[in-house]
């Protein structure tokens, strides 16, 4: 890196190492785990942190973990600048479900190793990615050419309608999951519907920082993340297809699902092209 983004001497870099190391991490992790909960939905009693039920869900989650993967993996190779709304994102992932699993801990069995680690990992990666956040030096910029051009106006609404909605049925999920989950076609059991709203209330601020910065070159993670949240949910529902209630809600809830990650594939088009 050159420019004003570039390391001064005796300037501390351990906030890049780590902020890469929990990248990296997250894509290792989440693609296995979204691998296996997609290929093998019926499998969370051996494969995932608790007995997550029914398929659909476990489906669903294993879609979202697939996209995860595939937005850390592209945030790998961005500027601090470019990712900063991904690390705000993470703690709104991260904070929100310990919380939610130490209100359900009973549904763990911590004889399990992998229902330790989930503990582990979701106690360990806020207080890391918030030490990075205060950590990083203030007021460094990107470094290539025209990344401080703004953000299509009209995407940037977009972006925060995304986000109001996002937010509003996150929270909606973490009061109540019976109540408030009725618009998808499968049950949510508690703990799996506040799990599914963290997961909402993550990309709610993934794409309300976007709309808020304003900033094509912020915006890209969140335009790459769109798409493919939008396609591993989809993903999740084809996987389980058969399984989802009632019979005439799957063809609308694919639908749905199909539309968002064409409309966020545009968007992502839209604002590559313009960078170019």
């Amino acid at each position: 890196m050159t420019g004003s983004d570039a390391p001064k001497p005796g300037e501390r870099r351990w906030p890049d190492a780590a902020l890469r190391v929990v990248f990296a991490g997250a894509v290792v992790a989440a693609g296995l785990t979204g691998f296996l909960l997609l290929a093998f939905p019926g499998s969370t009693g051996r494969t995932f942190s608790w007995s997550l039920a029914p398929e659909p869900l476990v489906a669903l989650v294993g879609g979202l973990y697939l996209a995860s993967a595939v937005t850390f993996g592209y945030a790998l190779r961005r500027t601090w600048p470019e990712t900063r709304g991904l690390a705000v994102s993470i703690l709104a992932l991260t904070v929100p479900t310990l919380v939610v699993t130490l209100k359900h801990r009973a549904t763990f069995d911590f004889d399990r190793p992998l229902a330790i680690l989930w503990i582990v990992l979701f106690a360990v990666t806020p207080v890391l990615v918030a030490a990075i956040l205060i950590a990083h030096p203030p007021g460094r910029q990107a470094v290539v050419a025209g990344d401080e051009a703004p953000l299509l106006g009209w995407v940037a609404v977009v972006l925060g309608l995304f986000s109001l909605a996002f937010l509003g049925h996150g929270i909606e999920l973490w009061i109540d999951p019976a109540k408030f989950g009725r618009t998808f076609p499968f049950d949510l059991p508690p703990l799996g519907g506040r799990f599914i709203g963290c997961w909402l209330v993550f990309l709610a601020v993934l794409t309300g920082y976007a709309a808020l910065r304003r900033r094509r070159s912020e915006a890209l993670v969140t335009l790459v993340a769109l798409p493919a949240f939008a396609g591993g949910a989809l993903a999740g529902a084809l996987r389980t297809f058969d399984q989802l209630h009632p019979p005439a809600e799957r063809a609308s809830y694919v639908a749905v699902l199909a539309v968002l990650s064409l409309v966020g594939l545009v968007l992502l088009a839209l604002t590559v092209d313009r960078r170019a």
